[in-house]
């Protein structure tokens, strides 16, 4: 079964390149090569950008995000002494959460920035450029230390954090090719609601449950989620694919590409409105327990 996915996968992404030569778009490294021998900007400010715009930078960057990770066990008790007196389980799930964290604050920027970029407007298909190939990169590169860490804590995490890693690998890795690089950029600010929802978490861990910074996070952990994942996701997510659908029937692209990256979408997709219904459900919960209480307090006095 996993011989037959991996050659599946790979099949998709080579026929990406093969469909790339035909249109004589010439390859993404080529480019590259180019552009440095051109003299366009000088070398030390290009090669940053050319070595996160391989498959290399995805490699380079999950290891940078495992280091961040195996540092957390000794930074975290200097900055919060309640870290040392909690379960192992509690202190990694902090680790995980606090590299997420990061991860969504650096993304989200400069997936806005890079989705504003005029190749990325002009071609929402073939488009692409050195910031493209960073954001896909850094990215990529924390999805698969996101899956390996979830493999490793299943239990603590469950199947849809573990499907929603390999979903995420498999679109960026193909992504790279580079192919949809404009609705990547634009996926990738789904991570703008998680700072929220971790925070949910840290503030719990404190006990801070009944102040009014869980609260207002809470209530912006809700409106969030729904804007970038419910709304604009679904939005792009219809416009890519009537864009797959039109590249598919005037056979632009293989078959297998369409399949991997559309099954992902609405993989996705349905992650985000299986977890939206949770989160909506919680915040009912929470309100109609403020009322309880509410009406007990007026009942008491």
């Amino acid at each position: 079964m996993y011989v037959r996915f991996f050659f599946f996968f790979f099949q998709a992404e080579d026929g990406i390149r093969d469909a790339q030569e035909s249109r004589g778009l010439g390859d993404v490294y080529k480019r590259q090569v180019s552009t440095q021998s051109t003299g366009g900007a000088p070398f030390w400010v290009m090669s940053p950008w050319v070595v996160c715009g391989s498959y290399t930078g995805v490699f380079v960057c999950a290891c940078v995000w495992t280091f961040v990770y195996a540092c957390l066990p000794r930074l975290s008790p200097r900055v919060f002494p309640a870290y040392v007196s909690w379960s192992s389980t509690e202190r990694v799930e902090w680790d995980i959460r606090c590299v997420a964290m990061i991860h969504a604050i650096l993304i989200c920027p400069l997936a806005w920035y890079t989705a504003t970029t005029p190749e990325l407007t002009a071609d929402k298909v073939y488009g692409d450029n050195y910031a493209w190939y960073t954001c896909a990169s850094i990215a990529g590169g924390y999805f698969a230390w996101d899956l390996g860490v979830t493999c490793l804590h299943l239990s603590t995490w469950g199947f849809g954090a573990l499907i929603h890693a390999a979903a995420c690998l498999a679109v960026y890795t193909i992504a790279l090719s580079p192919i949809f690089a404009y609705y990547g950029t634009f996926f990738l600010l789904w991570e703008a609601s998680t700072p929220f929802l971790n925070m949910r978490w840290f503030l719990l861990q404190y006990g801070m449950k009944d102040t009014p910074i869980y609260f207002w996070n809470g209530l912006l952990l809700v409106l969030s989620f729904f804007i970038v994942r419910i709304c604009l996701g679904l939005l792009v997510s219809y416009d890519f694919h009537t864009t797959s659908y039109e590249l598919f029937l005037k056979g632009d692209l293989p078959w297998q590409t369409i399949v991997v990256l559309s099954i992902a979408n609405v993989v996705l997709n349905s992650l985000n409105i299986y977890w939206f219904g949770l989160i909506f459900q919680g915040a009912v919960r929470a309100i109609r327990t403020s009322r309880l209480g509410g009406n007990a307090h007026r009942h008491a006095e």
